[in-house]
């Protein structure tokens, strides 16, 4: 490599002037397009469809991301089984024709896919550009050698094959089922995941940014040029500057190394997550030839073995969720503002990190992460070279000697630059923890972690670690994952035998409950109680040392312990055995719509006063029988009152528990719960009873949409009394019709034994409560919701607007 650096000019300590409000809607130098809309789509075809001449006008006409699993239908007998949700895999084919202007000869031009699953080939103009099994990585291919421009049509076709069951203890879904673009860059270019940025210095007054960008020159010449980069804050301001010339051989490649510095840095946390914007553009010739933007934080992460995790120099305790990639009803293909509501939802609760169970996941996930305040432990492998389950059989351990390198290294590249990823987990339940080869291979892939990005710590989630301590396995992670420390009664020991050792939960159990389901009697012994149907009760099996006041309630305790991760945040689907087609064990159901559970974790992880009773008070036919209620509060105490009629008051502090309990003989009417603080008043909260079904009643959380194809609206939808109580136990059937510029793309309830479409305008409310997910389309204009009951009086139609 022929490399020369002829000037560094450094102007950073003395940048003042405020610049033009930068914006990624600027225009760009490189050329981006979004290559979601306008595919056309085959299932289970033969692989020869791939063919460039190939006629496929009649196939479905599809926008990305698509997952064809969702659409079902559920059936015992498919394949994928109960770890797949018991909905249909297969094979898919993709195609798309378009067109590229003459503007873009000689330009450098690839296709970008965030993520396929699985076993994806690629071809252009009938040319194979290559093979990715791995369905959660994003990856690119080099189209320059076979486009056309002008008026030729040119063809991209993708065959998709998720046919080899069973490859995954979850459901995965199928197709491509995250966003592509194509891009077209000057042939000097900086590639994709070209730039890394780190912050090794962070002071009160001053931060040092290390930027290192790879530059490709694929010119059959020299070129001399000049590297700017601009670091912007989050109001647009230019905060720091660089710009250095360099000269670069032909067809060659050179990796910068580069440092700047910002004064008074507003550093990123959990709770003001600031960001900053990296501009960097190569000059040549006089002008800009290709830019890229980085976003990036400025935030401060280290562990230790008495304390745990710090942030910024202050002691957090992790209060996490693991989550799977799907989105309830809309499948594997999750649109952004889908991700957003439930990231607002586990916000609320209290939540403030996510553990991205068991590969990665979007981009967009963790651009919401860093925008909203969530630290992330990145997870990359469910398995290693063994599979993890007997008869999960078609796993990645198959292809792991070929491919895990490379996927690793492909991940990294992608995700470092995120803040809100404190650290990376290198597997889940792998079963070399006890194997005596184990630790040699941990090592190795450690060994790319630190290489590829030295800033972080590495970790993973073991659930043998007896047998990980003997083999040395748990040794060599920078910090070491209990999955279920207190339900083993590991930590203690471990702790003893390791004072040295930094420990974290990654992975602690919540225990069971169908949202609105309640058993009674309450069981007073270890035991989980279902209903007739199997639903699982939302009182908390107390005597469980593993259920979730008593993971709580240890870890807290804990110092050295880095906090835990719930397993799991919000109900997702597979890993169930029939008729269940979806876990019942977080604090959300499918939909994101809370439990009781949710009102635990919220008490005990927000600072805001909470007040939450439990169960509903609609219990026809139980009259003067004794109902147990229990009471989520973080006052000091609660009043019970029933009727106007106080049953007493009680203090948090007398209990071992961490709820408060009453035993009420049931009465219709009203229960309320009064909190105090400092023997004042501060919260209270009231179960109605409800009467009959009076009309629907629909929640939005939007009233306006943009006309882009991709704003969602959430509706939650219930049935309420002639007083506007919701009826909390109703299963009424409900009908929606949408007219104007929107699609329904799902309609769910939450239900674990559900069995029909999601995709369908009809569904019962499920102990109250039933979700639908709206898309707007590219049109304007208002779009009317209309929603009816079995009885057409009882019908409510709202408007919304699409600007």
């Amino acid at each position: 490599m022929k490399l020369f650096i002829l000037l560094f000019l450094f102007l950073t300590l003395n940048v003042t002037s405020s610049k033009t409000v930068f914006s990624q809607n600027t225009d760009r130098v490189r050329v981006i397009m979004n290559f979601d809309n306008d595919w056309s789509f085959k299932k289970d075809i033969t692989a020869w469809t791939w063919r460039y001449k190939y006629n496929h006008s009649h196939w479905e006409k599809v926008s990305l991301p698509h997952d064809w699993s969702i659409y079902g239908p559920f059936s015992k007998e498919e394949p994928s089984g109960g770890y797949g949700a018991y909905l249909p895999t297969g094979t898919g084919v993709y195609r798309k024709n378009f067109t590229l202007p003459e503007s873009f000869k000689g330009k450098d031009v690839s296709i970008e896919f965030d993520g396929v699953y699985m076993n994806s080939e690629v071809y252009c103009n009938g040319v194979w550009l290559g093979k990715r099994p791995n369905g959660y990585m994003g990856f690119s291919y080099d189209l320059t050698p076979y486009l056309k421009y002008g008026d030729f049509e040119n063809v991209i076709s993708v065959l998709v094959d998720n046919s080899t069951q069973i490859n995954s203890r979850w459901y995965s879904g199928s197709g491509i089922t995250r966003h592509v673009r194509i891009l077209a860059k000057d042939k000097l270019h900086i590639p994709q995941w070209g730039t890394f940025i780190t912050t090794p210095v962070i002071e009160k007054n001053l931060s040092l940014i290390n930027v290192k960008t790879t530059i490709n020159n694929n010119y059959t010449k020299e070129k001399s040029f000049s590297l700017k980069t601009s670091v912007f804050n989050s109001s647009g301001k230019c905060v720091s500057e660089n710009l250095s010339t360099f000269i670069l051989s032909a067809n060659d490649t050179v990796v910068t190394d580069l440092d700047l510095s910002i004064k008074n840095p507003s550093l990123w946390s959990v709770v003001s997550p600031n960001l900053y914007t990296a501009k960097t553009e190569l000059i040549c010739d006089g002008k800009v030839v290709d830019d890229d933007l980085t976003i990036f934080g400025i935030r401060k992460i280290h562990f230790e073995a008495d304390k745990g995790f710090f942030l910024n120099d202050v002691n957090v305790k992790i209060k996490g969720v693991c989550l799977h990639h799907d989105g309830g009803a809309v499948g594997a293909a999750v649109p952004e503002q889908v991700w957003e509501r439930r990231l607002k939802l586990l916000k609320e609760m209290g939540c403030n990190a996510i553990r991205t169970s068991h590969n990665p996941f979007s981009p967009e996930f963790y651009d919401l992460c860093d925008k909203m305040g969530f630290l992330v432990m990145d997870e990359f492998f469910d398995e290693w070279k063994i599979n993890t389950l007997p008869d999960v059989t078609m796993g990645y351990n198959l292809i792991w000697d070929e491919w895990w390198k490379k996927d690793l290294m492909d991940g990294i590249k992608r995700d470092r630059n995120h803040p809100s990823i404190f650290i990376y987990s290198a597997g889940n339940e792998i079963i070399e923890q006890n194997r005596p080869w184990g630790k040699e291979m941990a090592q190795e892939i450690i060994d790319v972690y630190h290489t590829m990005d030295p800033s972080r710590s590495v970790t993973s989630g073991n659930n043998m670690m007896p047998e990980a301590n003997m083999t040395g396995f748990a040794d060599v992670f920078d910090v070491v994952g209990y999955n279920y420390g207190i339900q083993f009664e590991m930590y203690e020991i471990d702790r003893k035998n390791y004072p040295e050792r930094k420990f974290i939960g990654t992975e602690s159990t919540r225990g069971k409950s169908t949202r609105g389901v309640y058993v009674l009697p309450v069981p007073e012994e270890s035991k989980l109680a279902r209903s007739s149907v199997g639903y699982s009760s939302s009182y908390d099996y107390l005597f469980r040392n593993f259920g979730m006041e008593n993971e709580w309630k240890l870890t807290k305790s804990l110092d050295y312990v880095s906090g835990l991760f719930l397993w799991a945040g919000i109900d997702y689907l597979g890993e169930e055995n029939w008729p269940m087609i979806s876990v019942d064990n977080c604090p959300m159901d499918r939909c994101a719509f809370p439990k009781d559970a949710y009102y635990f974790y919220q008490s005990q992880w927000t600072e805001k006063p909470v007040l939450h009773l439990l169960p509903h008070w609609n219990w026809e036919g139980k009259e003067g029988e004794t109902i147990p209620v229990w009471c989520y509060s973080n006052c000091d105490e609660v009043e019970l009152f029933l009727n106007g009629e106080s049953l007493g008051k009680k203090n948090i502090t007398d209990s071992d528990k961490l709820h408060l309990e009453w035993n009420v003989k049931y009465q219709s009417g009203e229960l309320k719960g009064v909190g105090y603080k400092d023997g004042k008043k501060i919260i209270e909260e009231k179960k109605l009873t409800a009467g009959e079904p009076y009309r629907i009643k629909i929640e939005s959380d939007r009233t306006r949409v943009k006309a882009n194809g991709t704003d969602i609206i959430h509706l939650k939808i219930s049935l309420v009394d002639e007083n506007n109580i919701e009826i909390p136990n109703s299963n009424e059937k409900i009908k929606i019709s949408i007219s104007g510029p929107a699609k329904l793309i799902a309609l769910d309830n939450g239900d674990p034994l559900f069995k029909g479409s999601f995709q369908t305008s009809e569904i019962n409310l499920f102990n109250g409560l039933a979700l639908a997910i709206i898309q707007s389309t590219k049109e304007k204009g208002k779009i009317l919701i209309h929603i009816e009951g079995d009885k057409k009086q009882r019908a409510e139609t709202l408007v919304i607007e699409s600007l």
